[in-house]
This record gives structure tokens, C-alpha cells and sequence, in this order.
């Protein structure tokens, strides 16, 4: 938030003074000598006219400032983050989490011993500024070799937005659960979260953390079927317009 902030001799006999802010007008008291115009537009020349006023409201003077510039509008910043190797991993299982596989490639879908395996990706987005307003967020999930062939034995593939924190065995969810931002039948290329993120810019979160699994747990053949994604392959890519837009 900007501001801008008016000072001046107070006069002689008024009774009250009236501001004029561009179109906009600010009633003051007899004894005020200054004013402080919070968040005005941005990147715009305006005049701003003080009014001194006797009792009744008659005019016994004025002063004004014909070309104050307020300040320059913030220009939207765009940023690229790859997901944290440290923090992504994925979750072996069949009913439950029974073992975590972190720092590596990071696999969805099922492996030989017929478990489940559930993908986490984790995101720092702590740099953007309080009072951001996302204009445009891509998630882009692209970056992943096919193993076996997933589509056809382990169903559709979910994408969950979620905050799992620190990576462990609870963070697996059996079954084919809702609330999935995104189901697919094919692998995945890129996503849109701008919502989600605006949600969590609000809240001041430091992480933007997403789950992917399949429909089916395992196909029980022993082979594996799934999506391989690289160390730190995924991207997120935000356009921001900082506070005071």
C-alpha cells in the first residue's frame, strides 16, 4: 500500500477545511495541518486543492496543486519453481502407507511387488508477497517418462491439491477419494491453479503441495504401470501482481 501526505500552515479564522482529492473530497477540521491520502490510484497526475471555510461553509481560501503524480502502479512479476526434491516423494501401500521414497525420481501408479504408489510435489512458494493478486498460474506436469501402461490398467489418474507438510506413510489415501482438482486418462501435461493459489497467498502458506494417484491401487500382475517423474522435474509457473495493483 502507498501513500501520499499533504502538509500546510494553518490558516487564519476558518472554520473547517475541505481536500480535494482528484474527484474526491475530504471534510478536515479547523485544526488540522496535515493529511495523509492512504493507497491512492496508482500512475495517475491529479490535482489536489486545499479549501479553507468559514462558519456557514463560505469559501476564504484555497491553494492548490495542479500536477501531483501518485505513485507508479506495480508491474506483474512472473516466477518459475520447480518442485523440491527435498520434499517430494512418493508413498508405497495398498490400504495404507507402508513406505516413503524421497530425494529421486518420484513415481505414481504401481510397482512389481503390486503396492500402490502415490506421487507428492511440494512447491516453495514463501517469495511472494503478502496481498499478491495471481493473474495466471500453469502447473506443468510434462516432465515424466510412461512405465508399463498405466491408462489401461490402473484407471484414471487424480490430482489433489493438498498440504501434506513433511512427507510420511499417513500422507497415503487408499481408495479413489473426491476432491481431486484434475482427473485424467492420459498423461498429464499442465494444469491451472490459479485459485487454489490465490487461496493460499491469502493465507499466508509457504508451500503449494499437490498428490497424484490412480484410480487403482494395482493390477496385481507384477509389472510396473505408472508415470516416472525426474528430481525436481515438475514447474509451476505464477504471474503476480503485488500488493497495491
Amino acid at each position: 500500500m502507498h501513500s501520499l501526505t499533504f502538509a500546510w500552515d494553518d490558516a487564519v479564522g476558518e472554520a473547517d477545511y475541505l481536500l480535494m482529492l482528484g474527484s474526491d473530497s475530504v471534510p478536515l477540521g479547523a485544526d488540522t495541518a496535515s493529511y495523509m491520502w492512504e493507497d491512492p490510484p496508482c500512475g495517475q497526475t491529479v490535482a489536489v486543492t486545499l479549501i479553507a471555510r468559514a462558519a456557514g461553509g463560505a469559501e476564504i481560501g484555497r491553494v492548490t496543486l495542479s500536477d501531483v503524480d501518485t505513485p507508479a502502479c506495480p508491474q506483474a512479476q512472473t516466477i518459475t519453481l520447480q518442485s523440491l526434491p527435498a520434499e517430494d516423494g512418493y508413498v508405497r501401500g495398498v490400504t495404507s502407507g507402508e513406505s516413503v521414497a524421497i530425494n529421486g525420481e518420484v513415481n505414481v501408479g504401481d510397482g512389481t511387488q503390486n503396492r500402490g504408489q502415490q506421487a507428492f510435489f511440494s512447491f516453495d512458494i514463501s517469495g511472494i508477497p503478502a496481498g499478491a493478486i495471481i493473474q495466471s498460474a500453469t502447473l506443468d506436469l510434462s516432465n515424466h517418462t510412461v512405465r508399463g501402461n498405466p491408462f489401461e490398467r490402473l484407471g484414471s489418474l487424480g490430482i489433489y491439491y493438498v498440504q501434506y507438510g513433511e512427507l510420511d506413510v499417513s500422507d497415503y489415501v487408499a481408495g479413489w477419494p473426491a476432491g481431486r482438482a484434475s482427473t485424467l486418462s492420459g498423461p498429464p501435461t499442465v494444469l491451472n491453479p490459479a485459485h487454489e493459489l490465490q487461496s493460499l497467498v491469502n493465507a499466508h502458506a509457504p508451500r503449494f503441495q499437490i498428490r497424484l494417484q490412480f484410480e487403482g491401487i494395482t493390477d496385481n500382475d507384477s509389472q510396473a504401470d505408472g508415470l516416472v517423474f525426474p528430481e525436481g522435474g515438475p514447474a509451476l509457473t505464477i504471474t503476480y501482481l503485488p500488493s497495491g495493483g
